[in-house]
């Protein structure tokens, strides 16, 4: 996979395409990284529709 654009050209498109209003993202769920086996359970039983964003903390 070396040859086609890089993976920042792309990250800069569906970044303006969110700008624009054009994409949407849906965040369902959002759980500590430490609370892991709750997410995959709620994405096993389809539980939500959209994305699950586990958060880190330091």
């Amino acid at each position: 996979y070396t040859s086609g654009p890089g993976i920042g050209e792309d990250i800069a498109s569906l970044l303006a395409l969110v700008a624009a209003g054009r994409l949407e993202t849906r965040v369902a769920l959002t759980v500590p990284w430490t609370d892991i086996a709750q997410a995959l359970d709620a994405l096993r039983q389809r539980s939500f529709s959209g994305k699950a964003v586990l958060t880190i903390t330091g």
